[in-house]
């Protein structure tokens, strides 16, 4: 493993030169962002791949945003984003809740809404 040190944030390398952490956030920045990258792509199984200080956070899976109970991306104001296997897509409800505005997908193909009032 090989890093880097940069003014705002520290970066971790394979021998490949792929930014890539086994062990931890591959990126971490002076303000507290953090991304979690293996073999340069966002990856992390038990957390977001991708997090600031603010609140806001990506989940991700072999570079695929991705997250099987809840949304995977989510904003300090609680805006969210469902997203399967790098696909917007929800069964159970909205795939992308921005304030008030709301959008439905399955398999990251846009649905009525009317298909989900039942």
């Amino acid at each position: 493993m090989n890093r880097k040190i940069f003014q705002n944030r520290t970066e971790w390398y394979n021998v490949y030169g792929q930014i890539h952490n086994d062990n931890g956030p591959a990126i971490s920045y002076n303000n507290g962002k953090q991304e979690w990258l293996v073999n340069g792509r966002h990856h992390r199984v038990d957390g977001p791949a991708l997090s600031s200080p603010n609140g806001y956070c990506e989940w991700w899976l072999d570079g695929k945003r991705h997250r099987k109970d809840g949304p995977a991306i989510e904003w300090p104001n609680g805006d969210q984003q469902w997203y399967l296997n790098g696909e917007l897509h929800r069964l159970d409800g909205p795939a992308i809740m921005i304030q008030s505005t709301r959008f439905y997908y399955i398999a990251g193909e846009g649905r009525p809404e009317e298909e989900f009032q039942a």
